[in-house]
């Protein structure tokens, strides 16, 4: 009778492990998590993802050579390949630490959070991004890019 009460005891304790709770709210977006029933997770092992729909933060990766003009406070317009006729707004929240390895050059990633929340919009989605980084001439622009083609392929 003693072995069955600590079997019990043992089996209640397991019960208690198999509810899993998450510390935020959000939905889960995992794909196939019906398929992970049945699989044994250790301690700390990633189960699923949970986003919050209410606040999207958007990452865009530009070449390094674009980051120089780039500032906190600066405001970008995005458009999601998804719904091409609506346009999103949003400011530069920071910059990336580190450039990370691109196709060709190395890029930076602008890290920015969507300034309303639209339903629309998944975690996720691709688009195109257009940072605002103040008017200047076009003679000027042009002069920076031949000067950095310049001292790129001359070593200047």
């Amino acid at each position: 009778m003693a072995r069955l009460r600590e079997e019990a005891a043992y089996l209640e304790t397991l019960q208690a492990k198999v509810i899993v709770t998450s510390p935020v709210n959000g939905v889960i977006t995992t794909p196939h998590l019906k398929e992970k029933i049945g699989q044994y997770f250790k301690e700390g092992d990633l189960i699923c993802e949970i986003e919050d729909p209410a606040t999207l933060d958007v990452e865009i990766t530009i070449t390094e050579q674009e980051v120089a003009r780039v500032e906190s406070g600066q405001t970008i317009d995005l458009k999601a390949r998804a719904l091409p006729f609506d346009l999103f707004s949003a400011h530069v929240d920071r910059l990336a630490p580190v450039a990370g390895k691109g196709d060709a050059q190395s890029t930076v990633t602008v890290y920015c959070r969507l300034q309303e929340s639209d339903t629309q919009l998944r975690p996720g989605m691709t688009g195109h991004a257009r940072i605002y980084c103040g008017r200047r001439v076009v003679g000027a622009v042009m002069l920076d890019r031949i000067m950095r083609f310049v001292r790129t392929e001359f070593w200047w």
